[in-house]
């Protein structure tokens, strides 16, 4: 049996006197109880219906990517899963999620090469690329703490914003050109867009975005108050500049707070829609 490394002798002598890194950026204190991720299914991406049980237990800000051969990639943060003593402080951790190809659902973890970045946090997928917020320290919530957080991509890594609060990079393609909606300070969305981004749109009392484009239409969705819960709802473009009011996506009744929706095509046709149930504490 080949004898491990000098250096992994080291790492396992640190880890038992170093503190722990974040989990999967945790921020501390959540105000919510979340109650796992539930699935929706839709014929036209119309009409809702959800699909009892979970999808997951411990998942939260949920990204969605269509990969070439039609398997769904649902990227998070997994607040149930603790990051081994190998990726803590050696390999370092990976980006986590789930992988569906219409019949079941498997976790996945994808390996990123970012010497800069602790932690994968709102993780998103645009093709081979990862988006995602990096930031140091383990305390308080990215989004309103004040903390300046950096927006990077890889690969290969590299800054894509840096700024306080902003958190939820959602990337797009439509049209050719290049769409990123992110969610920042005053509880607002705002839209990015070309090479080098420029801001071109907001949309306050909206939050956690997620961009897909449906036929010729770029759709974004939010989570938005509707009748006092925390629901999905989805504006539509054609041009990717003027984009519809936002309209609820779900039967109010049929959750409770239901956050960070993402949507896309059901491999085995149709469209499934996620997201995380959530009750207030």
């Amino acid at each position: 049996m080949p004898r491990p490394p000098p250096f992994a002798f080291l790492a396992l002598g640190l880890a038992a006197c170093l503190p722990a890194p974040p989990e999967n950026g945790a921020p501390i204190g959540q105000p919510i109880i979340a109650g796992g991720v539930v699935l929706y299914t839709s014929p036209d991406a119309v009409t809702w219906t959800r699909v009892p049980g979970t999808v997951h237990g411990a998942m939260q800000s949920l990204g969605l990517s269509v990969r070439p051969n039609g398997d769904l990639w649902v990227s998070a943060l997994d607040f149930g899963r603790r990051a081994t003593i190998w990726e803590r402080y050696v390999a370092g951790p990976p980006a986590r999620g789930l992988v569906f190809d219409g019949e079941e659902w498997r976790e996945e973890a994808w390996g990123i090469d970012d010497d800069e970045t602790p932690n994968f946090i709102d993780p998103q997928w645009l093709g081979d690329e990862l988006w995602y917020v990096s930031r140091q320290g383990r305390d308080g919530d990215p989004a309103i703490d004040g903390a300046t957080n950096r927006i990077r991509s890889s690969p290969p890594a590299r800054d894509r914003f840096v700024r306080p609060h902003v958190t939820d990079p959602s990337p797009v393609i439509f049209q050719g050109a290049l769409h990123v909606f992110l969610s920042a300070e005053r509880r607002q969305v705002e839209q990015w867009s070309g090479e080098p981004l420029v801001k071109v749109g907001q949309w306050p009392g909206v939050t956690v975005p997620f961009a897909t484009v449906v036929g010729e239409e770029l759709w974004l969705l939010v989570q938005m108050t509707i009748q006092g819960k925390r629901q999905p709802a989805v504006a539509k473009s054609r041009d990717g500049r003027r984009f519809s009011s936002f309209a609820p996506m779900i039967p109010s009744d049929s959750v409770d707070n239901c956050t960070s929706p993402v949507m896309g095509p059901h491999p085995k046709g149709g469209f499934v829609l996620l997201c995380t149930e959530e009750r207030d504490r």
